[in-house]
């Protein structure tokens, strides 16, 4: 049975440890012949759970009913301890009516912050302001809309929307579900937005207003924006549209997959065209409900706009659900026209002083009309952690202080953990400061600050901090006077044009592929420093990053083609965007540029062009081609070209090269290449390469890997490579310059370890301290066995004996085996893992509770791991991987309780 799994950002609803009760929630999904009400559902789960033996109270979450996946969530409370999540799966699956069942997982925004070192990011939500009402009238203020044209903003000008937008084109007609956490749908630049349905996930009601985030206010603003009293010329993609709003974030909690699917189903079922959804989890295997349920509805009408994730730069580093079949995973390009939205302010020190802007973040409550004075370490910044400062110098009366540091400056205690040097000295005010080769890529800094005793937080640029600081040093001390409120904080906005990194991929964007060796992401949209609207008490607009941005820009897209295109199926919006792409020229993310295509795996079909694909009259298939390892390469892929217009076409059709790489960084590596990619490419064989085709009328293109790229380690390192059939329609104009993107890989990925050896060991693990710590080979365990507890096991100083699994690239199928270290016979069956239910963690221990108490002799053993390798066989030996840590001894102590038919020997 499960001991403990430490889990990782984006797992399950973490276990608690073996002295406390076990707590954990599940997704099922009933089969077709039945269809089970909540207080069904739940009792016959409390039955199974007791015919089991498990003391267990189970309560409801979610009720599905929507016909693409019927079903229900509910949470798990069990009084036993030592319970498994393996053994409750398994009785909730067994009961009668049910198909599947999964355990309920987590997920988060892919919005693209630095972190603070020793401030938690886990609620990025959770600081609490004042209420919106009055924080509008604050906002409502300012001056009305600025003198600027209702859409000159670069990301639109940059993709063709602002063209649709003079055209009439703006999604009028159209419904689109916005899914993210609560917004603020009183500020000014949302006040004519048309949303005419609100749900509430996290307390059921219709009220999705928070005062306590950001994200929700944002997503919606670059999709929906519609605002007289609106500023800076922010309007969204498709502001005609109509909005359906559900809210899957409290202030204090992150949000689970269920609640995601629950609002995902509620909205298909209530008829919108588009759903668009900025939350993320770990690259995993389309077959967790999530995945599941996106993909049942993007192929039941619905278009579905998810993140491809902000784990870049660097191959494998994709967010689930976006590498779903069918789903089109949306990445990051950088603003051409860095937007900085700021606050104003000012400083004094002895007889001089001036003015100053910054960025207000979050928290942010301020004192209103009083000086701050500003303190700062004596140390100077470093790239490590150094030891939290001399604080002799700080105030007595901390409560009008603000500490000036370098954002990314890491503190540690005595013990040399990781600590929030504002948390451990008490001071409640932080500015933050960028470092000073920021640059227009990066763009303004904006921070949310999670420490408890925090009460505001601001950023300023290098130049600003220097100059505090500069004052500070002469005069021995500096007060800084801080806008608390935005009608009296002389607000601007001013755009420095990005010509390092504009219009190319951002760095922080996932890479492909999926799991299953598939392309992704699909295509790119503007997400990288992207201003928006923001809540009124941070003024109403506000500039981020990440593929959390680029996700609604789509959806505004999908809105703005089935506007002009109501019989396009969502396969056919999806394709026709991807077709009209502009792939982009390759940014290393250090200043550096390349005359040649990024990789396919990093930027999909390119960079969105919203003109092109509602004014293309020509529909593909397929908006990628997986040519896939040389193991399982096909032979040749096929696509379909279909002339929506009113002549024939005649098509030419040729190739273009995109870079290549590297998956290992070297040979037999446990590490994944970053930004290194080559200008070598593969060679495709195209038939036919021009065809005609009547209106109305489909053909069929043909396409096959004839050499791969020219890359000397490929076998080893193994290579991945991509590019783009160009379909050009002759005579016409660019909209029908199309382009379908393929990628493959030059091994089989069965030569890529599953098994981190490096980052594995043997260890012991602390349950007290809910710490493992490395093991020497042959450590001695002396146990007390109580075979009538629910955990029989007990360790001196609760050391019990573990192991660390890594894994290097996710499993289908990984088990951790207990085993004789004379006979190497397995002896317990701790372990196995699925490809619905992978590994999500790294900690295993034994407690005597695995394998249904399976008995344990005395003596020396070993732990071992199997995991299927990528793309493996599970029937093939040589398709998996098998790593066993160092040896381990069990001894017993003379007061043990064993089974009564036990032959244990005690030592």
């Amino acid at each position: 049975m499960k001991s403990f799994i430490k889990q990782a950002a984006f797992a399950a609803c973490l276990p608690c440890l073996v002295v406390a009760d076990y707590n954990d929630a599940f997704v099922v999904e009933f089969d077709s012949s039945v269809q089970l009400s909540p207080a069904d559902l739940i009792s016959r789960t409390q039955a199974s759970l007791a015919a089991s033996g498990l003391d267990c109270t189970a309560s409801s979450r979610y009720h599905f009913t929507h016909a693409v996946f019927q079903g229900g969530s509910f949470n798990v409370d069990c009084t036993n301890n030592g319970v498994s999540q393996k053994a409750v799966l398994s009785t909730i699956q067994s009961i009668d009516g049910i198909q599947k069942a999964w355990p309920v997982t987590s997920a988060a925004p892919a919005v693209h912050m630095p972190r603070i070192p020793g401030i938690s990011d886990g609620d990025w939500g959770s600081s609490t302001h004042g209420s919106s009402k009055r924080d509008l009238s604050q906002v409502l203020a300012l001056q009305a809309r600025d003198n600027i044209a209702a859409d000159t903003l670069p990301t639109h000008v940059d993709t063709g929307v602002s063209k649709l937008h003079a055209s009439n084109i703006t999604g009028k007609g159209i419904r689109v579900a916005v899914i993210d956490s609560g917004f603020d749908i009183d500020t000014p630049g949302l006040s004519k937005t048309n949303i005419v349905y609100a749900h509430d996930m996290t307390d059921g009601d219709n009220d999705v207003r928070d005062n306590c985030s950001f994200h929700g206010t944002h997503v919606l603003g670059i999709v929906g924006a519609k605002g007289d009293e609106g500023r800076f010329g922010v309007v969204g993609v498709a502001p005609d549209a109509t909005y359906e709003l559900y809210r899957i974030t409290g202030c204090t909690s992150g949000t689970t997959d269920d609640a995601i699917i629950n609002s995902f189903l509620e909205a298909a079922e209530r008829g919108v065209d588009v759903i668009s959804c900025s939350y993320g989890g770990a690259l995993t295997f389309p077959e967790d409900p999530w995945s599941i349920v996106a993909t049942r509805l993007f192929n039941n009408g619905t278009y579905i706009s998810l993140v491809a994730g902000n784990g870049g730069p660097g191959i494998f580093t994709g967010a689930s659900p976006g590498g779903a079949d069918a789903i089109a995973a949306v990445g990051s390009t950088d603003n051409s026209q860095t937007p900085y939205y700021n606050w104003g302010g000012n400083w004094t020190a002895g007889g001089e002083g001036g003015s100053l802007r910054f960025v207000p973040g979050m928290p942010f409550d301020f004192p209103s009309k009083e000086g701050l004075t500003v303190w700062t370490s004596d140390t100077p910044n470093t790239n490590g952690c150094q030891l939290l400062p001399d604080k002799s110098s700080l105030p007595a009366d901390l409560s009008k202080v603000i500490f000036l540091s370098q954002f990314d400056q890491c503190w540690m205690a005595a013990d040399n953990s990781t600590v929030s040097l504002t948390k451990e000295f008490g001071i409640p005010y932080v500015m933050y400061y960028s470092w000073s080769n920021y640059t227009v890529s990066e763009g303004p800094l904006f921070l949310k600050v999670s420490a408890a005793n925090q009460k505001g937080a601001v950023t300023v640029d290098y130049e600003t901090a220097k100059q505090l600081l500069d004052a500070k040093a002469k005069h021995g001390s500096v007060q800084v006077f801080l806008a608390n409120e935005v009608s009296v904080a002389d607000v601007s906005l001013t755009y420095k044009a990005n010509n390092r990194s504009g219009l190319m991929s951002s760095v922080f964007t996932s890479w492909g592929p999926t799991l299953r060796a598939g392309s992704m992401p699909a295509f790119h949209a503007p997400g990288g420093n992207i201003l928006s609207t923001f809540p009124g008490w941070l003024g109403g607009y506000g500039v981020v990053s990440g593929t959390s941005q680029a996700t609604p820009f789509v959806a505004g897209i999908a809105a703005l083609v089935k506007q002009q295109h109501p019989d396009y199926s969502s396969e056919d919006i999806r394709n026709v965007i991807a077709a009209t792409s502009r792939p982009v020229k390759w940014y290393d993310g250090k200043g550096n540029t390349g005359d040649f295509l990024a990789p396919v795996f990093q930027q999909g079909s390119g960079l969105v062009d919203a003109w092109g694909a509602v004014h293309s009259t020509t529909l593909l298939s397929a908006s990628a081609l997986s040519f896939n390892d040389t193991a399982n390469r096909p032979k040749e892929l096929t696509f379909t070209i279909k002339n929506t217009g009113l002549k024939t076409t005649t098509y030419d059709l040729s190739h273009v090269g995109a870079s290549s790489g590297y998956v290992l960084e070297k040979v037999d590596s446990y590490q994944l290449t970053e930004a290194v990619v080559y200008p070598v490419y593969a060679e495709v064989s195209i038939n036919p390469t021009t065809l005609s085709v009547e209106p109305g009328k489909t053909a069929t293109v043909s396409v096959s890997v004839s050499k791969e790229p020219a890359l000397s380690e490929a076998s080893t390192r193994v290579s991945y490579f991509g590019g783009y059939i160009n379909i050009e329609a002759k005579g016409a104009a660019d909209i029908n310059k199309l382009s379908l993107p393929y990628t493959g890989f030059g091994a089989p990925l069965t030569t890529l370890h599953s098994i981190n050896r490096d980052k594995s060991y043997l260890s012991s693990y602390n349950v007290t301290a809910g710490k493992a710590s490395h093991a020497e080979p042959g450590r001695v365990y002396t146990c007390t066995l109580n075979i009538t507890a629910d955990i029989p096991a007990s360790f001196p100083g609760n050391e019990f004996p573990g192991i660390e699994v890594f894994l290097f690239l996710q499993s289908r199928n990984m088990s951790i085996h207990m085993v004789d270290a004379k006979t190497g016979n397995v002896v317990v069956n701790s372990y196995q893992s699925t490809s619905e239910v992978p590994w999500n963690g790294s900690t295993w221990y034994w407690d005597g509770s695995d394998d249904n108490k399976a008995p344990v002799p005395a003596g020396t053993y070993i732990w071992r791991v199997k995991a299927l390798k990528m793309l493996g066989d599970a029937a093939k030996e040589e398709d998996w991987e098998t790593w066993e840590a160092g040896t381990w001894v069990l001894e017993y102590t003379a007061d043990s309780i064993f089974p009564s038919s036990s032959t244990i020997p005690k030592r």
